[in-house]
């Protein structure tokens, strides 16, 4: 096989690999920090449900996240470890949200995620299988 054809396959193995990665998150919330990530999987999740806000024209959703290691604990390590920095929140590709973290939570105490399109919430909901509301 001729080097370039060897080349070839390498970078189409390659390019396919990334996009299966990429699919992968396309029904999940995505933390994203400065050096690392959190993928919130269904099996991470407790609680998550459409909140009351008091602002108009803005939606929430109160999340609560099991604790296990590879769920809370981790979260709570990753918010810890970036006190002062910011994180951005991703659903599928889409930015939803980037803030700066001010401080510690609890996240197997639950939280509260703001959100500025019901139709996106809707499409959260629906992703974990939870029921969306209109």
């Amino acid at each position: 096989m001729s080097r370039w054809i060897q080349n070839f396959l390498i970078a189409i193995v390659g390019v396919l690999s990334i996009g299966c990665s990429v699919a992968g998150n396309n029904d999940r919330l995505v933390y994203k920090f400065e050096n690392d990530e959190f993928i919130l999987e269904k099996e991470c999740v407790s609680v998550l449900q459409l909140g009351h806000s008091e602002l108009k024209n803005d939606y929430v959703l109160n999340i609560e996240i099991n604790r296990t290691p590879k769920c809370s604990e981790r979260f709570n390590s990753l918010l810890s470890k970036n006190i002062g920095k910011k994180v951005s929140l991703y659903f599928g590709v889409n930015k939803i949200s980037q803030t700066y973290i001010a401080g510690e939570i609890q996240s197997e105490n639950g939280y509260r995620q703001a959100f500025s399109d019901k139709k996106v919430i809707n499409n959260i909901l629906e992703s974990y299988g939870r029921n969306a509301k209109n």
